[in-house]
């Protein structure tokens, strides 16, 4: 779009060399915004592919080391966070029952500096216990270099502890204390926003009755204090009535109209009658200026000496 016209001009864009492979649709990408340039690691042993989304250009990364893959045959899809260093962490998921690996938890992590092209294995340690392997779980960064892990599961069962942290600068795993626990949720959708993670969708995994397993809320962490996590409820959803609200609730249970309060939210009439008057307005004024155009335009015009103009 010309932004000084205000007007849109067709162009044919020119890209160089290509992707090596096809893409997954729900295989992940990671964009380093410095640079414009974006990684999608599909699955070992494929190299990275690398967009460069200024000069619309192809690359791959270098081949992962060969004694490499052996501890990270089942890094398929993986959960990864692009570091401020330009290192992106590739965390390890549960393999499938026909895949055999002798990675059983998260001790170590393989990483690629998108600056040098290479890369590392990654050895962490922890306080208390490593992590083990779970699945379909998310990994978020915090602003002060925290990596937080949370919700999936790890053999069929729900990951437990649902929280762990890692510490990019020592690489130490730790497990923060939470307030309000919501449970391990998997298959859902993390993202950071200030000092709040925030949760939502997926499946509640702890939940025995089938037609509440959907988890339609979203939920936020506050991590501002790195020892005590606090969870609370962002937004519940049902088929009547959306609304944000300071109310916390487990992912099992069943949100109604009554749950919010009422300085966070309309009721449903309030807004019906909002939205009619607000269309009544907008029809009675296009009305109105209808009917003065058509009255002028009707306007018979005589003409005067000199005129070219023409009734």
């Amino acid at each position: 779009m010309d932004s000084t016209h205000q007007e849109y001009q067709s162009s044919t864009l020119s890209f160089t060399g290509k992707p090596s492979q096809s893409f997954l649709d729900f295989k992940p990408w990671i964009t380093d915004g410095s640079t414009g340039k974006a990684y999608s690691f599909q699955i070992i042993p494929d190299t990275i592919e690398i967009f460069d989304t200024v000069n619309y250009a192809w690359t791959n990364s270098s081949l992962i080391p060969q004694t490499y893959l052996t501890s990270f045959i089942s890094l398929y899809g993986p959960p990864q966070v692009l570091l401020s260093s330009g290192v992106i962490l590739y965390f390890v998921s549960e393999p499938s029952s026909s895949i055999t690996t002798s990675t059983t938890s998260m001790g170590s992590i393989l990483s690629y500096n998108i600056k040098t092209n290479s890369w590392q294995l990654i050895n962490t340690t922890s306080q208390v216990l490593i992590p083990s392997l779970r699945s379909d779980y998310t990994a978020v960064l915090t602003s002060d270099g925290r990596i937080i892990i949370y919700g999936g599961t790890s053999d069929k069962l729900p990951a437990i502890p649902s929280i762990v942290v890692l510490n990019t600068s020592n690489y130490v795993w730790s497990t923060p204390s939470e307030i309000n626990p919501i449970g391990p949720l998997t298959q859902h959708t993390s993202i950071m926003v200030n000092n709040y993670m925030i949760a939502a969708f997926g499946v509640n995994v702890t939940e025995r009755n089938s037609l509440l397993q959907n988890n339609k809320n979203i939920y936020k962490l506050d991590i501002s204090d790195p020892l005590t996590y606090k969870w609370s409820l962002l937004s519940i959803y049902n088929d009547k009535l959306t609304t944000t609200t300071k109310t916390i609730l487990p992912p099992s249970a069943t949100p109604n109209s009554e749950t919010p309060d009422s300085n966070y939210s309309f009721s449903n009439n309030d807004n019906l009658f909002l939205g009619v008057g607000v269309a009544a307005a907008m029809v009675i004024i296009l009305a109105f200026a209808g009917f003065l155009f058509y009255k002028r335009s009707k306007t018979k015009y005589i003409a005067t000496p000199g005129s070219n103009d023409i009734s």
